[in-house]
Parts: structure tokens; C-alpha cells; sequence
């Protein structure tokens, strides 16, 4: 299944009246189980992909290590994969990069942490003065992207 038919299925998946269950993965072998056990969906956190790598959920890894990530998961099953992007909303730059490379990687779907995020020494304190409300960065993506 290509990932733009995945990407379609989703849509008709979150609609279902009893609701829909995206258990989390964390690679391709767990996708794959996901997938034989009927489930119509899995679901990709920052969390999970950092405890794979045995490293703290601190941001430590970079979109490009997550995408492919995503890649390995979605070209691994037929279902549609949900990625959480944490909160990477810092600069527009970044949110754009972050979609376009998760999309290409065969994301169905990116899921944004709704909460204040520090723009200078994100994990290490927080300067009120210095965040920003990651909801704002929804303003920030072109119309189409937006869901």
C-alpha cells in the first residue's frame, strides 16, 4: 500500500463511530505486529523512538533521525502511521522541516504537542519570557497541511 493510500484510509479510520486504537510503536517489527493484530492504525512518539535509542526523552535525536525512523516503520506495514513531533515548534523553519520530512518518510498523519516550549535552552530551565505557545505554530503552516 503506497503511503498516499495509507494517508487517504485515515480520515475514514478516525471517523468510525466507536473510535479507533493507534497502539505505539517504536520500529518496523512492532509495526508489523501492530498491522497482524487488526489494528487499523500505529501510533509513533518521541518517547518511544528515545527509549529505543536508550537515550532520555530531551529532544536528543534530530528530524532526520526520526524520519527515518518513520521511513523504516511505513515502508514495514500497510497501516497508517501517526507521528508525534513533540515539541518541535520552536521556529517556523524547523515546523516546516519537520512536515516536509516526516511526510516524505510516509507519516499519514503528525500529531503537535500543545504547550509552551523554550526557544533557547529547551530541557535546561525555564525563561517564561522565552516560550511560546506551540497552538501559534498551527497559524504557521500552509492551509493544506492542516487537518
Amino acid at each position: 500500500m503506497t503511503d498516499q493510500q495509507k494517508h487517504a484510509r485515515l480520515p475514514e479510520i478516525l471517523a468510525d463511530s466507536k473510535g479507533a486504537i493507534a497502539p505505539g510503536v517504536t520500529d518496523a517489527l512492532f509495526a508489523r505486529l501492530v498491522q497482524d493484530c487488526g489494528y487499523p492504525a500505529a501510533h509513533l512518539s518521541g518517547n518511544a523512538i528515545h527509549k529505543n535509542f536508550c537515550l532520555p526523552d530531551r529532544n536528543l535525536l534530530t528530524i532526520t533521525q526520526i524520519a527515518q525512523r518513520v521511513g523504516q516503520i511505513s515502508e514495514s506495514s500497510d497501516i497508517p502511521l501517526i507521528v508525534d513531533s513533540g515539541t518541535i515548534c520552536i521556529a517556523t523553519a524547523a515546523l516546516a522541516r519537520t512536515v516536509k520530512s516526516y511526510e516524505r518518510a510516509g507519516a499519514a498523519a503528525i500529531r503537535f504537542e500543545d504547550s509552551l516550549v523554550n526557544r533557547s535552552d529547551q530541557g535546561r530551565g525555564q525563561r517564561p519570557d522565552r516560550l511560546i505557545a506551540c497552538s501559534n505554530c498551527a497559524l504557521r503552516l500552509p492551509t493544506q497541511r492542516i487537518c
